[in-house]
């Protein structure tokens, strides 16, 4: 039996930081019942691992997988990516079936407020997920890093002025997170389809903020299950996705707004999966299905108010 301690230089490591899960750990409060701190943490674990095997940021995988790797069921790992998505740590569309492969991007960690927890508002995400080398740590590897370390020239003084900034526009970056899509990997053709949608919402909406996007993007996933919102399906069909919606019944504390968001997401997850089961000849199982049908959207009325959404 080996005794002598391990070395970074000797093996891999999956791709992520520490910060990712601090975020994980601090948001745990507000998760459903039905998802533990540790659930979240093994299903992020392992979403890192799968992408340090295929060397890539952006990579395919069915649940079942991710599933086996973090050691939980697919039932859990469907109801903790949701919630991963609205932190910001991951990015995926919606599967059509429930054992197709999906396609995930691994997000970086955007600026957040050292004084607030976790919430979509300070935590949107911006470029890949830039926690590691792009490739598996080998003894070769990182002596030619050290090499390269030790014979680099000192850092010149900037004196130069630091290029401006954009000046953030939350409506447009709570579109690029409804759509899937990485703020900072925007192709000017998806950034100029976003910015038109925007356009078209404030010529009726001038006053628009990321939390009535969200709820019109949780009207539209509740009326279309199997389609995902997007910038442009909102401005089509706006006036119909936000009757009632205003930026007053929307302004509530944001990290508590976020917390029930993330819970309503996973609820209606639930929710869909039994609404989608196949009907049976069994009374007593179809019962049931209807008594936790509607246990589960008697949750999520009551959450609505909270995540700034009109209560049904």
């Amino acid at each position: 039996m080996q005794t002598e301690p391990r070395s970074q230089k000797d093996v891999p490591y999956c791709w992520q930081a520490k910060e990712a899960r601090r975020i994980i750990r601090d948001a745990a409060d507000g998760f459903p019942r039905q998802v533990t701190a540790a659930a979240a943490l093994g299903v992020y674990d392992s979403l890192t691992e799968v992408a340090s095997d295929g060397q890539s940021e952006q990579f395919s995988s069915a649940q079942d997988w991710i599933a086996l790797k973090a050691g939980l069921t697919r039932k859990t790992v469907q109801r903790v990516l949701p919630i991963l998505r609205e932190l910001g740590l991951v990015s995926y569309s919606e599967p059509k079936g429930m054992r197709i492969r999906t396609v995930y991007t691994l997000l970086a960690l955007g600026p957040r407020d050292s004084t607030k927890g976790p919430s979509v508002s300070t935590l949107g995400p911006s470029d890949i997920h830039s926690t590691g080398p792009r490739y598996e740590e080998s003894p070769k590897n990182l002596l030619k890093e050290l090499e390269e370390e030790s014979s680099a020239p000192a850092p010149a003084v900037a004196v130069a002025h630091s290029p401006k900034t954009r000046k953030r526009d939350e409506a447009f970056e709570a579109l690029v997170r409804i759509q899937g899509a990485s703020l900072a990997a925007l192709t000017p053709t998806e950034r100029g389809s976003i910015n038109k949608a925007l356009k078209d919402i404030r010529t009726v909406a001038p006053d628009v903020t990321a939390a009535m996007l969200d709820t019109a993007a949780m009207r539209w996933r509740r009326k279309y299950p199997t389609s995902s919102p997007t910038a442009m399906t909102l401005a089509k069909h706006w006036s119909e996705l936000t009757a009632g919606i205003t930026a007053e019944s929307t302004s509530i504390d944001p990290d508590r707004q976020a917390r029930a968001r993330a819970q309503i997401v996973s609820l209606q997850h639930d929710l869909d999966g039994i609404r989608a089961l196949p009907v049976c000849d069994d009374s007593e199982a179809m019962a049931a299905r209807r008594e936790k049908a509607a246990e589960l959207q008697g949750k999520i009325n009551a959450l609505r108010p909270v995540a700034g959404m009109p209560a049904r």
